[in-house]
């Protein structure tokens, strides 16, 4: 008790005598934007045109719905047709809120004449033609958010749905008195277009196929475009007609097969060419014909049917088309000697492979070649040209080989080599001993390596020789006298 006196008679001195101090509490001074900005329903925004409100905007509805809040010190994000998230500065305003909204109708939708529409029902438009003309004109507006009512032939009403769109727009147009040309060119399939002067039918036949089939057209109306050998577009003039059609035709196939003469069709060995093979050689005689539409039927070994399929080219089996040719039934030699590299052949002290020689290489590469049956020409050291005998095989095929060394370099004991004195051989000497030794051999395609007194290594160039052989030799030193 006396010690806490004590105390207190000290504190009482030291307040007396010493000047005041202030104590500042360093609290937090922000606000919960919460707190302030409690009415976060803003109603209707008008925008001026724009599919969102602007920064601005927002700012100003949030002014008149909550007087308090100090707009400079907010930020506007996330900005949607129908809400916005607001939030603090971190300054003034913590935390955030988001706010909702609506646009009015006639902010976006300012351009309320939608000019001429077309309407598939010629007295007034529908829902979807007045949405389509409104965007066209509007192109801000999001017409899901719309509701088209009270169509008459010249107005209707445009009502916001409440959610993203507030209010309504009267809007006016007018509509295109034309008659849509699907309503009376209703049979677009006009079957067989007969015609002998072109690989397609000219806009004539076809206006003229469209009127048989459609009394109530005016073909006066109508153009007639991008023409194929099975359908058109035919399209309306604008003044009557509006809009297209794509009409379906077939032609006669005699129209665009008009040579049926094919010539000489390749068998390959059997003694009836094939449906493809004779639709190839159709092909290659009548460019225009759509060979993948027509059906052969009746092969013999001159002759055979053709008719159409019914799409492009119209099936009669009356008007037939018979078309001609010969069979040559020998076989490409290239698809059956189809490996041409014969690697290395041994030519047995040759100098070039012999025909035999070749034809070996080639029955071990290519097994079901028949090699009585082929002839080998324009040898060289490294290729040969094999033609076909014309009774089995037609055509020929470019080989290509290399011969191994040791067939050609045979002698490989040269004897005695005179180096003029040198311990060694040159390179060069010992290939005009190699040549002596061994006359059938190009000494241009080979190299000498590993020299001694008595031996080398012979490498072949790997383009005309292959592998190597080992020579043996003796050296005279003397000078040449």
């Amino acid at each position: 008790m006396k010690k806490l006196l004590k105390l207190l008679t000290v504190l009482t001195l030291s307040t007396t005598t010493s000047s005041s101090v202030v104590v500042v509490c360093n609290q937090s001074s922000t606000t919960s934007l919460n707190s302030v900005l409690k009415n976060p329903e803003l109603g209707i925004i008008k925008t001026v045109g724009h599919n969102l409100p602007t920064v601005d905007e927002i700012k100003d509805a949030i002014k008149v719905k909550n007087s308090n809040v100090d707009i400079s010190h907010i930020k506007i994000e996330n900005i949607k047709a129908d809400w916005a998230q607001i939030t603090g500065d971190g300054i003034v305003y913590s935390g955030f809120v988001n706010v909702h909204l609506l646009i009015t109708l006639d902010s976006i939708l300012k351009n309320s004449y939608l000019g001429f529409i077309e309407a598939i029902d010629a007295e007034k438009p529908d829902v979807y033609e007045i949405k389509r003309a409104i965007k066209a004109k509007n192109s801000n507006i999001d017409i899901s958010y719309i509701k088209v009512e009270n169509i008459t032939p010249n107005s209707a009403k445009v009502t916001g749905d409440g959610i993203t769109y507030s209010g309504f727009v009267n809007v006016d147009f007018a509509v295109d008195k034309s008659v849509y040309l699907g309503t009376v060119l209703k049979n677009i399939f006009l079957g067989k277009i007969k015609d002998n002067s072109y690989v397609i039918p000219t806009v004539d036949q076809v206006k003229k196929a469209i009127k048989a089939k459609n009394s109530n057209v005016d073909i006066t109306k109508i153009k007639v475009e991008d023409i194929t050998a099975d359908w058109a577009k035919v399209v309306g003039d604008g003044i009557v007609y509006r809009w297209f059609v794509n009409v379906n035709f077939s032609v006669t196939l005699d129209s665009v097969l008009k040579n049926p003469e094919l010539g000489t069709i390749k068998t390959n060995g059997p003694d009836l060419p094939t449906v493809d093979q004779i639709k190839k050689a159709i092909k290659a005689k009548n460019s225009n014909v759509q060979t993948w539409r027509i059906n052969v039927w009746n092969i013999t070994a001159t002759s055979a049917k053709v008719t159409g399929d019914g799409t492009v080219y119209d099936i009669d089996t009356v008007n037939v088309v018979n078309v001609f040719f010969t069979i040559d039934k020998l076989v490409a030699l290239s698809s059956f000697l189809k490996n041409p590299e014969l690697g290395i052949i041994k030519t047995v002290g040759h100098y070039l492979p012999t025909d035999d020689d070749i034809k070996k290489a080639i029955k071990t590469k290519n097994r079901n070649v028949n090699i009585s049956h082929i002839n080998v020409d324009d040898i060289t050291a490294t290729s040969a040209k094999v033609t076909g005998d014309r009774i089995v095989y037609s055509g020929f095929v470019d080989i290509h080989f290399s011969v191994n060394l040791n067939s050609v370099l045979t002698n490989s004991d040269l004897g005695i080599i005179k180096t003029n004195g040198h311990n060694l051989p040159t390179g060069e000497q010992v290939k005009d001993v190699i040549k002596t030794k061994n006359n059938n051999i190009d000494i241009s395609h080979i190299k000498v390596k590993d020299l001694t007194a008595t031996s080398a290594t012979v490498i072949g160039d790997g383009i005309v020789y292959s592998g190597f052989v080992i020579i043996s030799f003796t050296v005279n030193k003397s000078d040449l006298v």
